[in-house]
């Protein structure tokens, strides 16, 4: 069920007590500073049939010396992304072709390995890591069912539903409906469009089963950790189930505890990503917080000149990210004028000046909007993947003036 492609990250002085973020790079190292010393193309790691344990082999270009340490970013994998286990190279001042074992894993789950090389003369504090991770084959993974989770941050509310697939499709197709669906090679990518952004899997375009079930397979939903409620049925809609947190824990992972067919389940997850701190600049050169989270605040204005203004966004994400955007509306909230797509490594967000100049002087709504997603499967388990997505997002006022 495993496959493993290798993604290369260069990072220096990682801290084990902060969780590593996916497709984040924490480095300034050079690649030729330790492909020098390892070939990465020979780089390999084959499980074994159960899936529990496998060989990590790599060749060396000399007889430099190694060191291995391994993690899994799956909170229901081991060892954990905090405490991550090493193993140490041969030592014998010949061997290139490196050969290391490891067991005790959990099936299913990929591990992370990072790999630091250094010169024989030189000591384990002057290596260069090298980081790559296993990957599951999500095509090889089929579903005909899927549990929905859409949290919402600013409500701290969970809408939990089933949904039926038409057909049954690959984990990597529903992986490739939830991914951001503009070029993340463009910084920000804009259009002046109208039209709403529907959310994939909606509960009403599910497939019925033949008993007619409103929640198909699922029942006596529970989640603890992250954010600690039972689920109970929507007052307006049979079809779903949702949970009111009081509080949340955003340290702690998300821990869900369900039924399927009568069947007992649980597992853990991320929590979920959001927007940390928003602010930018005025054109009086004030330095403006924004913070508010629900149309029925006031809600902050932001003076705008005639040229665009820069937003600072702290975001952070544990999981996939779904959208990252700005959406432009009328004072009112009754049309959307312009919405921009950002990528996630930008540290100040604007609208290009091509589109600002377009926007009339006067009053507008403006929404950041911040969505990650994360699927949980399990080989073997007799419950459906679960498609867990969470949404934040702030308001604020743009007063345009020429």
């Amino acid at each position: 069920m495993l496959r493993t492609i290798f993604t290369f990250l260069f990072f220096a002085n990682l801290s084990t007590a902060c969780k590593i973020m996916p497709h984040s790079i924490r480095s300034d190292l050079k690649n030729a500073e330790v492909f020098g010393l390892l070939d990465e193309s020979t780089i390999r790691f084959a499980r074994s049939p159960s899936g529990t344990s496998g060989d990590l082999t790599f060749e060396l270009k000399g007889t430099h010396s190694c060191r291995v340490e391994y993690w899994t970013e799956d909170p229901n994998g081991k060892p954990p992304i905090g405490s991550p286990l090493s193993l140490n190279c041969p030592n014998d001042g010949k061997t290139t072709a490196v050969k290391l074992g490891v067991d005790g894993l959990v099936a299913g789950i990929p591990l992370t390995f990072r790999i630091t090389v250094w010169p024989k003369a030189l000591n384990a504090l002057s290596g260069f890591p090298l980081e790559f991770r296993e990957s599951q084959n999500l095509d090889t993974v089929q579903a005909g069912f899927l549990v929905i989770a859409r949290y919402v941050a600013p409500r701290q509310s969970n809408e939990i539903y089933t949904y039926q697939l038409p057909k049954v499709i690959s984990l990597s197709e529903v992986k490739a409906k939830m991914s951001a669906s503009y070029d993340q090679d463009e910084a920000v990518e804009c259009s002046e469009t109208t039209a709403s952004t529907e959310p994939p899997f909606t509960r009403i375009t599910s497939v019925e089963d033949a008993q007619k079930r409103p929640m198909h397979g699922l029942s006596e939903v529970s989640t603890d950790g992250f954010g600690r409620a039972a689920a109970a049925q929507h007052p307006f809609f049979a079809t779903r189930l949702v949970q009111f947190y009081e509080g949340i824990e955003r340290q702690q992972n998300w821990i869900w505890n369900f039924k399927w067919e009568e069947s007992a389940a649980s597992f853990e997850t991320f929590p979920p990503g959001y927007i940390a701190n928003l602010s930018t600049i005025d054109v009086e050169n004030r330095t403006v917080i924004l913070r508010n989270r629900a149309l029925s605040n006031v809600i902050p204005a932001v003076e705008a000149g005639p040229k665009s203004f820069r937003l600072t966004a702290s975001i952070l994400y544990p999981t996939e990210i779904s959208r990252y955007e700005l959406v432009i509306k009328t004072a009112d909230a009754s049309r959307t004028v312009l919405r921009c797509q950002y990528t996630i490594d930008q540290e100040t967000l604007t609208i290009p000046d091509d589109h600002y100049q377009k926007l009339a002087a006067g009053e507008y709504l403006a929404t950041l909007v911040f969505e990650t997603n994360q699927i949980h499967f399990k080989d073997g388990a007799s419950y459906p993947p679960w498609l867990i997505t969470a949404q934040d997002w702030i308001h604020f006022k743009i007063n345009k003036k020429m």
